[in-house]
């Protein structure tokens, strides 16, 4: 396993990317940026993701990445961890053995941010080490854009579905070889080979790394390539820097002394972030780019051509509902859109209109969720069959090999980042368009410039979201003052519009003739109010929408960071993580009775604070009708 970049933030590069070599794909890529951390993991942590048990007793380590706890502290893959204690006297850690990896993590999970630990770690053969200790300060687990998915699997689950596997990300097949179609012999060996086998490892150096595997039965060599980009000294804080991407290249070589005609298959990335499944609410567009008008998945696969983007969630994947696409249609970019971050794949062709797909597929990467889940959990992701393209006989000057480059976006969903990622020469076609704020999107974008601006003053969120509050309600003061006038103004026809209907209780035509003569001469509108209120509707949505698709406002405090139970203005208040006390169905959030793990306190503190304003400046009723709608207001915010 090869790990390409750094975890260090601040430092030369924006991601962590692990490639293995078996199928020369990636298993997971983390980002560096301190702004983004795993959000579902408030404790100390290694850096080290990949822990196995020791054969004997102790903890594995797996790769460790440059710029990591364990890096800094001096581990390397292959250590084993043997015990720990901490290194303060205050922690509420106690010393301990690790016997096993799950032994490890759970005394982790006790730790706090920062804090120091000491770790006993055996004696190495493999890495040249005799017995030592090591101090490592523990850091917030940071946010893994792809990562292996039975870790989101559990996160929702108890266990893992039996025979479920994990699949990482940017694999490679064969589609055909001269008259060979993929259903063949020849071309399923080779398949396996090229999905499960090692390959070689041709050069790496931290930044970059190249791996090949030859297929001698078929007369071809792939190669795969990634490479980093390194940001300089002076723009690393730059937040909207674009560096939040890497190099990819997929590469086919003929051996024979005949030409070849070959065409790949190249699977997409899987296993993006579930973060806050069981509250987020992700809108966007149907396969055919129209407005959805229902949620779709937390993780979409999204294609952009010339006309449109689409975008096809992971609960109609799952059930087979979508046909091929791209079927000879250029293809700008396509990827994996999650609720704040997005793979996207950007093919370096040149020119836009080039096509090098002859059709895409979508597909669950790895097995699909039972019935019970949430169909929108479900892990999505696509393939694209290469056009074939023919390779001249080995030896000659030129012609016998053919490679395919791609810039692979993965990072966050700002709009000024994503602005700066399209294909060569075409910006009209950025990355952008994977934002979608509903209907009101221009509403949406206003909403966001006012609440930026005053975050650029206040440097609090949580204070910028209320003073946007205020001047929305300022500006909506006019219609609101009209909408209560005309309230207060049915209230004074009430006895009339009474009398109307006793007199006229048997003769609908004179009783709707007798009330317009009544509010014609009040001048008074019935509908006014409706009105009103469908004005309003947009900016209220569009305001709904700006503050819930902005990725600024994920991991931003209502208060402080150290208030931590109401430090992400993007999910609800996490006053109380009950999980251990409340039934599977009540934590997964899903369902009417589906609350989630944690207690909420702000919406009780409104709903007490709801029903104190009623009471002390609700008016008396007038009437039985009037009383029968109080009480029912009053148990319905219940």
């Amino acid at each position: 396993t090869l790990a390409l970049g750094s975890a260090a933030p601040g430092g030369p590069y924006r991601m962590l990317l692990t490639v293995t070599n078996r199928g020369a794909a990636i298993t997971r890529l983390g980002l560096s940026s301190s702004e983004f951390s795993d959000i579902d993991r408030r404790y100390g942590s290694l850096g080290v993701l990949d822990l196995s048990n020791a054969p004997d007793s102790g903890v594995l380590l797996g790769v460790v990445g440059a710029g990591t706890p364990a890096a800094d502290a001096g581990l390397a893959e292959g250590d084993v961890i043997l015990s720990g204690k901490p290194v303060e006297k205050r922690s509420k850690l106690k010393p301990a053995e690790f016997p096993n990896a799950a032994a490890l993590n759970a005394w982790l999970s006790g730790s706090k941010l920062g804090e120091s630990v000491e770790l006993a770690i055996a004696a190495s053969e493999e890495n040249g080490q005799d017995a030592r200790t090591v101090t490592v300060k523990l850091a917030r687990p940071a946010l893994q854009v792809i990562r292996p998915e039975s870790e989101n699997v559990l996160m929702h689950q108890r266990q893992l579905p039996k025979g479920f596997e994990d699949a990482p990300s940017l694999l490679v097949r064969l589609a055909r070889v001269n008259d060979m179609e993929a259903s063949s012999d020849e071309l399923k060996a080779a398949n396996k080979r090229l999905t499960e086998e090692n390959w070689s490892v041709d050069a790496s150096d931290g930044q970059s790394a190249t791996l090949s595997i030859d297929l001698p039965k078929l007369g071809l060599k792939v190669t795969k390539s990634f490479g980093l980009i390194e940001i300089s000294a002076e723009s690393q804080a730059e937040k909207d820097f674009p560096g939040y991407h890497f190099d990819f290249r997929i590469g086919v070589e003929n051996l024979r002394s005949k030409p070849q005609s070959v065409a790949y298959e190249l699977e997409g990335p899987n296993g993006l972030p579930i973060e806050g499944y069981w509250y987020a609410n992700k809108i966007g567009r149907k396969a055919n780019g129209a407005g959805a008008w229902s949620g779709v998945g937390l993780r979409d696969v999204i294609v952009r051509t010339p006309r449109v983007v689409s975008q096809m969630n992971p609960g109609y994947i799952a059930k087979d509902k979508y046909e091929e696409f791209g079927q000879g249609i250029p293809l700008a970019y396509f990827g994996i859109d999650a609720q704040y971050f997005a793979t996207m794949l950007i093919p370096q062709k040149e020119t836009v209109d080039e096509v090098w797909f002859d059709y895409g597929d979508t597909k669950l990467a790895t097995a699909k969720l039972d019935e019970k889940v949430r169909p929108t959990l479900n892990n999505a992701t696509f393939t694209l069959t290469r056009q074939p393209v023919t390779l001249a006989a080995a030896g000659g000057d030129k012609g016998h090999s053919h490679s395919d480059g791609f810039v692979v976006f993965a990072g966050p969903k700002r709009p000024e980042l994503l602005a700066q990622y399209y294909p060569p020469n075409t910006p009209v076609y950025n990355l952008g368009d994977i934002l979608y704020y509903g209907w009101f999107g221009p509403v949406a974008h206003v909403m966001l410039s006012i609440l930026h601006a005053f975050y650029s003053v206040v440097r609090n969120y949580g204070v910028a979201i209320l003073l946007l509050t205020v001047v929305v309600r300022l500006c909506m003061y006019p219609l609101s003052r009209k909408q209560a006038m005309n309230m207060v103004k049915m209230q004074e026809l009430k006895p009339e519009i009474d009398r109307i209907a006793e007199k006229y209780k048997n003769d609908m035509e004179k009783r709707s003739k007798a009330q317009q003569d009544l509010f014609r001469k009040h001048n008074y509108n019935p509908m006014g109010g409706c009105l009103l209120m469908f004005i309003q509707l947009p900016i209220f949505l569009g305001l709904y929408r700006a503050l819930a698709v902005d990725v600024e406002l994920r991991e931003a405090p209502l208060i402080s960071q150290f208030v931590q139970f109401c430090s992400n203005l993007a999910a609800p208040d996490m006053f109380y993580n009950w999980s251990w006390l409340m039934p599977h169905s009540v934590n997964t959030g899903v369902g009417f009775f589906g609350l989630g793990p944690y207690l909420n306190l702000l919406p009780i503190i409104t709903i007490v604070l709801f029903l104190a304003q009623q009471k002390m400046f609700m008016p008396e009723p007038t009437n039985e009708q009037a009383a029968m709608q109080q009480k029912m207001m009053k148990y319905m915010m219940v």
